[in-house]
Formats: C-alpha cells, structure tokens, sequence
C-alpha cells in the first residue's frame, strides 16, 4: 500500500495532473465548440458541415503517414536532443506534406463527382488544411511528451 502511496505521489510530481487536466479541458472545449456550431448553423448547414467533416476524418486515418507514432516510439529512445529536432521537422514536412495532398485530392475528387449534399463543397474548400493543422497540432503534443514538458502539453 504503501509503495502504492509513494508511486502515485511520485506520477503527481511528475506532472500527471497536468496531463489529465489537460485532456480533460480538450474535451470540454471540443464538446462547447460543437454545441456553439450546432447553434449557429441552421439544420441543413450543419447537415452539410458534417459531411464535410466526415469526409475530413477518413484523411486524419492517415495521420501523416503514421510518422506522429513513430515520432512517439523513436524519440524517448533518443539522448541527442539535435537529432530528436531533426526528427521533429522530418515528421512536419514529410507528414503534413501528405495530410496536405490528401486534402487538396479530396478537394478535387469532391468537385468532379456528384455528393449526395452538393451544398457541402463549400465547407470541404473552407476546411482545406484541417487536416495539416490537427497533424501539426498532434505532433507538437507528441514533441512535449517526449521532451517530458507536461505543463506545456497541457496547455497545447
């Protein structure tokens, strides 16, 4: 029990509560962004924005190639901290160069075939780098794990 107790204490230490915090936020702010689009969008916008984002999330399978978990499994291994930067940009550009093609092919798929909401073309251009900033967004999360900046990963 007692080692139980020093463990956990240890995890608080280590910045634990700022990772839990942080997730917990994340979804907080997720769910009111939803709610306030759902507000402000009439029913068959939201109907088109959904699509559009639907259509968006079979790109984020991709996840820049999985070169963010493989950032994850390589870097902790890794002392030279110039060599993990490499690394780093390696990632970016390789990874959102893909999730960047991916979404302009998407682009150009959904204006040369019919949708069954043609109103959501629209809302596919405007969130054309979606996916290039969420992959960015997970890799510098990725990045504050790694260098073990819990307090930093907590507020990105």
């Amino acid at each position: 029990m007692k080692k139980l107790l020093n463990e956990f204490l240890v995890s608080i230490r280590g910045g634990i509560l700022y990772i839990l915090s942080g997730s917990i936020l994340i979804k907080i702010m997720s769910m009111l962004s939803n709610v306030i689009i759902a507000g402000v969008l009439d029913k068959s916008s939201y109907a088109h924005y959904s699509y559009a984002v639907n259509l968006y999330q079979y790109i984020d399978l991709f996840e820049g190639i999985g070169l963010a978990s493989a950032f994850l499994i390589i870097c902790p291994r890794l002392e030279d901290k110039r060599k993990m930067r490499g690394y780093l940009r390696y990632s970016f550009f390789l990874g959102g160069s893909v999730q960047m093609l991916l979404s302009i092919a998407l682009c150009m798929i959904v204006y040369n075939i019919p949708l069954p909401f043609p109103e959501a073309k629209k809302y596919i251009i405007m969130m054309v780098f979606l996916p290039l900033l969420t992959y960015w967004f997970a890799q510098m999360q990725i990045y504050s794990r790694v260098q073990l900046e819990n307090k930093f990963y907590s507020g990105v």
